[in-house]
């Protein structure tokens, strides 16, 4: 009886009973894993990761470490661009919340400085610039602080006032562009990326 059973070629090119790799390297500080290029008769080279808890189909090449003089472990590189542009929106982030939670200080009152608050400023500010030039007529601005507390400004006031919500939306993008472009651009490692905040007021 003849048997017609086809052998299946192994795709892994085997010399003395081990794969044929390159690059072998530690995965991790305790040496109890390592990945290693393996050479597949189809489709090149491939990394293969194998470990002290393989049982699986990596278990033979585990078993034959001793033979494959790996290299000592090397930190892997890090892609800091990612964690940077990461970091730059949850910076940005951070910004437009300071605009939500710090406030403009006039006359011992606190004011508001979200973006709907500087847009309505402006148009106050338009109006106070026409009084104070003789376009319109002076008159007074009824606004409302941040304690939700009705305020009587005259025209003067206005503008001192949205002096003070210029500088205070000034002074958080100033401690942002600062995070940004000092801190930011000079970290050279995924903790120091991860440790930047703006810094407080």
């Amino acid at each position: 009886m003849t048997d017609n059973t086809e052998i299946e070629e192994n795709p892994w090119e085997i010399e003395n009973g081990i794969p044929i790799y390159r690059n072998p390297v530690w995965d991790n500080l305790e040496h109890s894993s390592f990945s290693v290029d393996i050479k597949h008769s189809e489709f090149g080279w491939i990394r293969c990761s194998t470990s002290s808890e393989d049982t699986g189909v990596a278990k033979p090449l585990w078993d034959a470490r001793e033979n494959l003089e790996i290299q000592e472990y090397t930190e892997p590189v890090i892609d800091l661009t990612t964690f940077k542009e990461q970091k730059h929106q949850e910076l940005r982030t951070e910004r437009d919340k300071l605009r939500q939670v710090e406030f403009a200080v006039y006359n011992n009152a606190n004011y508001q400085i979200r973006q709907e608050d500087q847009d309505n400023m402006n148009t106050f500010l338009t109006n106070a610039i026409g009084m104070l030039s003789g376009i319109m007529p002076r008159a007074n601005f009824s606004i409302m602080d941040a304690d939700n507390i009705l305020r009587t400004l005259t025209p003067e006031q206005i503008i001192e006032l949205g002096r003070a919500m210029k500088t205070k939306v000034e002074e958080i993008y100033a401690r942002y562009w600062y995070a940004r472009d000092v801190l930011l651009k000079n970290a050279s490692t995924k903790e120091e990326i991860q440790s930047i905040t703006i810094l407080s007021n």
